[in-house]
């Protein structure tokens, strides 16, 4: 079982069967964390205790 860990929020997602499933809710939650401008992204699909994959984006606006 995978799920997927937002560690800056602090939220849990539902469990997945496939790491599939579960890199896909992944990437359309920190889409959405970029598109509604969060200063910095960080996602991990979890397998069991163990990271299975770890998104981390810190983002920063640039002077005009």
């Amino acid at each position: 079982m995978y799920r997927v860990v937002d560690h800056i929020h602090g939220c849990k997602k539902t469990k997945y069967d496939t790491i599939n499933e579960a890199l896909a809710v992944a990437f359309r939650l920190a889409q959405m964390q970029t598109i509604f401008s969060n200063k910095r992204i960080h996602l991990s699909v979890m397998d069991g205790s163990k990271q299975a994959i770890d998104i981390n984006v810190n983002q920063r606006e640039e002077a005009k």
